[in-house]
């Protein structure tokens, strides 16, 4: 496992980790700013369609289907930011969804293809759509019929449209251009690789990227109308999302490696200099059929598919965060970026077929309200000094603990989805005041502690499996502790620092550091100050940052901070 993907774990994991009794309290998954504020509503509830934003402020919605089974719409209705209102405006000549809508310099809207009827139907039809007047013209149309393409403007005021589905079949290679001024179509060099369900970007330079819908990437230029491959991808994908960075990179996103496969949460950056792609920090959360909008301060925001949840990536950490949740749970909608920088997302589906009609804006700037909160299912066994930890599935690992001044064995697991606990292996040692650390391949490492009140920390060290729901002892520390702290390292190691360990004098001040490739553990520098109760943080360059804590006994708590160097221990 790289770096980043390893940094990007650890700071999901860190989340949860906070919940353990040797860190500070949790951290909400909101952050402080950007806030999604409800606006008004479309006229007609719809998803597949498209959103543009006209010059003059307005977003164009147009066309669409209200479900799955129903003949696609021929509507459309105009946005306008000063009034938060949607009017209905001249209605597309035919009706259609899976088509495009694009911006010509002249700030009339084209609109292509698509399909037209439940069974699926593609077109090859045109039309226009003028601001000024509010309706709809045909204009020549394309050369071959198709859906689920992309129309991308050129630098020369042309559109390029590429790959896509016909009525039946494989995806499309073919490719054609649109000169506005004439109204007619021609075809240029084909992909290399047919696709559906693909990206286009224009880039800086003014070439166009097409990522996935099928194997691989491409890039085509307009000045000599060639196809170039780039650098492999490190996950193929559909459905995914793409987005230009301010620094000229584009970042792809999310998506799916096949339609029935779980959908992707890893991102990657691509580098028009080198044509090379270079993995970046994973999203929260598993997303396709999503919208990604970058932002004007530089960042991108990601929204849909994950219930309410909308993150937000940073081009400069090269990580996700979590921002404040939309109002309303959605996929297969639309986000448009405004001249004001906000965004407005319009329709999708709510679930599978719930098609909405809601809209919603998100102000990065805007503060979000204290995220309320919401009880759930109890555990099955009442504790306290308990540890958490947060399993690769998503669910959320509690084992030990204390009642009253017994400390337990008996560990459950917590399903965000049905907000149920369930009992699972037990430790093979009762313990309170441990730690529970997952590891890089999903396992969780658990450390010392004491088997109750005025009883001798342990050395002992097991590990939890969530395959088998099992545990199974590793090789124990040097030190018997309890109320230490556990940080996972850049490299998959754990380094456990300090803690209390009655009467030993020794462990205070000590840390070691915790191999999984081999279960054992070796002891490294000691602490300036001895401490227990403190917090440890890993920090972005794999430094580990000890702060606080008691020094002994009932003496003061300490202000003094020292920092690990896993370089030279």
């Amino acid at each position: 496992m790289n770096r980043l993907l390893a940094s990007s774990l650890i700071a999901v994991w860190a989340l949860l980790l906070s919940l353990s009794p040797a860190s500070p309290g949790a951290r909400a998954a909101d952050t402080d700013t950007g806030v999604w504020i409800a606006t008004g509503a479309l006229n007609t509830a719809r998803h597949d369609h498209t959103a543009t934003l006209l010059l003059d402020g307005p977003v164009l919605v147009a066309g669409g289907r209200t479900d799955f089974d129903s003949p696609p719409l021929s509507s459309a209705e105009v946005y306008s930011p000063a009034a938060s209102r949607w009017a209905i405006t001249g209605a597309l000549n035919t009706a259609r969804y899976d088509h495009t809508a694009t911006l010509l310099l002249d700030g009339r809207v084209l609109v292509t293809g698509g399909r037209t009827d439940s069974s699926g139907t593609t077109l090859r039809s045109v039309e226009l759509y003028d601001p000024a007047t509010g309706q709809w013209t045909a204009s020549g149309s394309m050369n071959v019929a198709r859906g689920e393409h992309t129309a991308t403007l050129l630098p020369s005021g042309w559109v390029l449209v590429a790959g896509g589905l016909p009525d039946a079949g494989s995806r499309l290679s073919s490719v054609e251009v649109y000169d506005p001024a004439t109204g007619r179509w021609m075809l240029t060099a084909s992909m290399k690789v047919a696709r559906g369900g693909h990206t286009a970007t224009r880039l800086l330079d003014g070439r166009v990227l097409v990522v996935g819908g099928g194997l691989g990437a491409e890039v085509y230029d307009p000045a000599t109308g060639r196809w170039t491959e780039t650098g492999p991808m490190n996950k193929s994908r559909l459905e995914h999302a793409t987005a230009l960075l301010a620094d000229g990179r584009a970042l792809v996103a999310g998506g799916a490696t096949h339609s029935t496969d779980p959908d992707l949460t890893s991102s990657e950056v691509y580098d028009p200099a080198t044509g090379q792609w270079t993995l970046t920090g994973q999203m929260n959360v598993g997303r396709a059929s999503y919208t990604a909008t970058p932002l004007a301060d530089g960042r991108v925001l990601v929204a849909g598919k994950q219930g309410r949840s909308a993150e937000t990536y940073d081009t400069d950490s090269g990580q996700w965060e979590y921002t404040s949740s939309m109002n309303s749970g959605r996929w297969d909608h639309t986000a448009t970026l405004m001249p004001d920088g906000r965004v407005l997302v319009a329709g999708g589906l709510a679930g599978y077929d719930e098609v909405i009609a809601t809209a919603e804006i998100y102000d990065p700037a805007g503060v979000a309200p204290p995220v309320p909160w919401a009880p759930t299912g109890s555990m099955a066994v009442v504790r306290g000094w308990v540890v958490a930890a947060p399993l690769l599935d998503g669910r959320v690992l509690v084992a030990g603990g204390r009642v009253y001044r017994t400390s337990l064995a008996i560990a459950e697991l917590y399903d965000p989805a049905s907000g149920q606990w369930a009992l699972t292996g037990s430790m093979g040692t009762a313990r309170s005041g441990h730690t529970a650390t997952p590891l890089l391949d999903g396992r969780v490492l658990v450390a010392g502690g004491a088997p109750g009140v005025w009883f001798y920390p342990v050395s002992s060290v097991e590990v939890y499996d969530p395959s088998s729901g099992q545990w199974t002892s590793t090789g124990s520390m040097n030190l018997g502790r309890e109320s230490h702290t556990a940080t996972l390292l850049l490299d998959g190691r754990v380094l456990v620092v300090g803690g209390s360990s009655y009467p030993d004098p020794n462990v205070p001040g000590s840390a070691e550091v915790y191999s999984p490739a081999t279960g054992q553990w070796a002891l490294t520098g000691s602490l300036a100050d001895g401490r227990w109760g403190h917090t440890a943080t890993l920090l972005p360059d794999g430094r580990v940052l000890v702060a606080g804590g008691y020094q002994d006994g009932d003496l003061p708590t300490l202000a003094s901070t020292e920092l690990w160097d896993p370089v030279t221990g």
